[in-house]
């Protein structure tokens, strides 16, 4: 009873984000969007780090990566292209490259190691595997390949609506892919489905 009384929605009248809350939720992402755009590259086989610690010297970047890092990553590419930071074109890039390197890792039934060398890509010792890691990989994986689903039938394009914050797409973004693009969306959405559901839960 109490778990079907927790999951019913509450009904809560639409509220508008004031400005200055819309400004502070752009510049944060726009904040985490450079920290991926700056540090995950070819040098790490376009697998983003696990954690970048700032010193007085020089930053300190952690060159190893997990299941729900390399997740975060490849949404956090989704969400940079609906914000306008990088147009369709880059996304998919993006995505194959880390794909590219995802299909070169080895795996235990299916699941990633935790954690990865991301200038290696050897299985950091002593190996082993996490189901929390694994599974939101692919919970966020399968998002992913609903976007690209949606990018290539033309309806990723439209100006969005997320929480009252309403963001004009249309200048930013490349509403209507050419043929090779649309081809590419569409394979990359099978990629990532097959990625998501290829470890063994039982």
């Amino acid at each position: 009873l109490w778990t079907y009384l927790a999951s019913l929605r509450v009904p809560t009248a639409a509220q508008r984000v004031d400005e200055a809350s819309l400004a502070n939720v752009q510049s944060l992402a726009r904040s985490t969007w450079a920290y991926y755009d700056r540090y995950v590259g070819e040098a790490d086989h376009h697998l983003p780090p696990d954690n970048v610690q700032f010193t007085e010297a020089q930053p300190m970047v952690a060159h190893r990566t997990s299941p729900t890092n390399i997740g975060m990553y490849l949404l956090c590419v989704a969400a940079a292209r609906e914000m306008g930071f990088i147009e369709v074109a880059e996304m998919v890039q993006r995505h194959e490259r880390t794909l590219e390197s995802l299909d070169r890792l080895p795996r235990w039934r299916g699941h990633f190691h935790n954690w990865i060398d991301t200038q290696t890509l050897a299985t950091l010792q002593p190996a082993y595997v996490s189901t929390v890691d694994s599974g939101n990989f692919s919970a966020m994986l399968l998002v992913l390949s609903s976007a690209c689903e949606s990018l290539a039938g033309g309806r990723g394009a439209q100006a969005g609506a997320a929480g009252g914050i309403d963001i004009d797409l249309g200048a930013a973004i490349d509403a209507d892919p050419d043929a090779a693009l649309r081809t590419r969306l569409m394979r990359l959405a099978a990629h990532t489905r097959t990625q998501a559901l290829a470890a063994d839960i039982r």
